[in-house]
């Protein structure tokens, strides 16, 4: 658990040092595989803590964050 939870705490610092973002940029800002930063992406936005943007392609943001 820790990792996922180390990943997490990851993703979510990079998601506020940035207005949007891809998966594939979060993953290859972190050093992380994608299939992981994924489960993450789901698993906060099941959580209600980030929301889904589809700009012509799909972007994730801090919910409320423009």
């Amino acid at each position: 658990m820790g990792e996922a939870s180390d990943l997490r705490e990851k993703v979510l610092a990079y998601l506020n040092s940035v207005s949007k973002a891809k998966t594939r940029e979060i993953a290859d800002a972190l050093g992380e595989k994608k299939s992981n930063v994924d489960q993450v992406v789901r698993d906060l936005g099941n959580e209600d803590i980030i929301e889904f943007l589809y700009l012509g392609t799909s972007y994730v943001r801090i919910k409320g964050k423009e």
